[in-house]
């Protein structure tokens, strides 16, 4: 009822990789990456020389995947990305707070510790990003320290300054100002930084008490730009006490 098919001649009709199409004889495949054990019953000396051959192969597999380039920053740092673990004894300092950044890099630099680049791992659209600095934690402990007693006085300092120049300035809007112009990382009472803050606080009165920001993107709007600077001068000269 059944026709018995010839096996042999089946085995052409299929394309074996890397076999030519006379090939009868059936490939053997290997798993990619993985280590293959082979195995014979026919000849037991064989079957021990495949497995020393395994366990070598094995042991190179496990050192290539343990191993891994090491890559610096432009400061000379080792640079760490995100699926790593902190090296022991030592804490993140997040990116942002360059006063923190700064010292913490001259502290270890002054004692001779190393410091590693913590950066998030690059994807097909961007490069690594750097996410901070892994710091000694005595290091830390210390900088955020003088980093506190730092911001204390000079926000003391920059206050007085601005009281002196507005004095009937309202306490809301001092508040204000305050996280708007107040840095830390540079002097900011100095002549060229409060020209600055001056400025800053000009544009501030200008975007809450006049439509300056929407003018400006309009066409023949000259003159009502030119009134809302007026307004703005008015209201800074009665913070002055003018």
């Amino acid at each position: 009822m059944f026709r018995l098919m010839n096996v042999p001649r089946m085995i052409p009709a299929v394309k074996y990789h890397g076999q030519y199409a006379g090939d009868h004889s059936i490939p053997t495949f290997k798993a990619p990456f993985l280590p293959t054990r082979t195995s014979s019953s026919q000849n037991t000396g064989s079957q021990n020389t495949g497995s020393q051959n395994t366990g070598s192969e094995t042991n190179e597999l496990v050192r290539k995947q343990n191993t891994y380039t090491t890559y610096t920053n432009k400061y000379g740092e080792e640079m760490i990305f995100d699926w790593k673990p902190a090296p022991p004894g030592y804490t993140l300092v997040p990116i942002g707070n360059r006063y923190i950044t700064r010292r913490c890099r001259d502290l270890a630099e002054e004692r001779n510790q190393k410091i590693y680049a913590k950066y998030l791992s690059r994807t097909r659209r961007r490069p690594p990003i750097p996410a901070g600095l892994y710091v000694p934690r005595d290091i830390f402990i210390m900088v955020k320290s003088d980093y506190k007693e730092k911001e204390a006085a000079a926000m003391e300092k920059w206050m007085k300054k601005l009281d002196k120049e507005y004095p009937k300035i309202p306490p809301t809007h001092k508040v204000k100002i305050r996280r708007l112009c107040y840095s830390l990382d540079s002097d900011s009472t100095s002549k060229s930084k409060w020209a600055k803050t001056l400025e800053d606080i000009r544009r501030y009165v200008l975007s809450k008490y006049t439509a300056f920001d929407s003018l400006i993107k309009q066409e023949d709007s000259a003159q009502a730009i030119s009134q809302a600077r007026e307004k703005a001068d008015k209201i800074l000269s009665t913070w002055r006490g003018d």
